[in-house]
């Protein structure tokens, strides 16, 4: 979170606080001196504005101090481009098969051998790009990046 979002959230904050304490402060002198219409604004109509007030208040800062909801794209080109030629290959493979495949699959689809397709997949898995997953006597590979935010 940004120093300038904390700020921007704390100063509306102490605003609407100010504007709430000053209001009931001039609403209860004009109660005490017997004054009820004197108010500029009358207190049926002020109270359900002080309530609006606040939830408008309210939901800015929720937005303000909350997490983004969209999700971040992606760039697949520039992703690929940070790993090796044949790592980026297993990586394509694999994004074609919705992100998952077996080593089997993979080596068909690659035409790389078994066994470079298994160093690959170790070279990957150290670096966190993937998740090797045992199922009876092959493998599962799944990229833990979520394969809907490459476009």
């Amino acid at each position: 979170m940004k120093p300038r979002h904390i700020v921007l959230g704390t100063l509306v904050l102490a605003i609407f606080t100010f504007v709430v304490a000053a209001s009931s402060l001039y609403v209860q002198i004009q109660l005490e001196s017997g004054n009820l219409c004197g108010c500029v604004i009358p207190l049926s109509l002020f109270l359900p504005f002080l309530a609006s007030l606040g939830l408008f208040i309210g939901t800015l800062i929720y937005y303000l101090f909350s997490p983004r909801l969209e999700g971040y794209r992606v760039d697949l080109d520039a992703f690929l481009s940070l790993l090796e030629k044949d790592e980026a290959k297993v990586v394509k493979a694999l994004l074609s098969c919705r992100g998952e495949a077996t080593q089997a699959k993979l080596s068909k689809l690659t035409g790389y051998d078994r066994v470079k397709i298994f160093r690959i997949v170790r070279r990957l898995q150290r670096r966190g790009a993937i998740e090797k997953l045992p199922k009876g006597k092959t493998n599962i590979i799944r990229l833990k990046l979520n394969t809907k935010a490459i476009p």
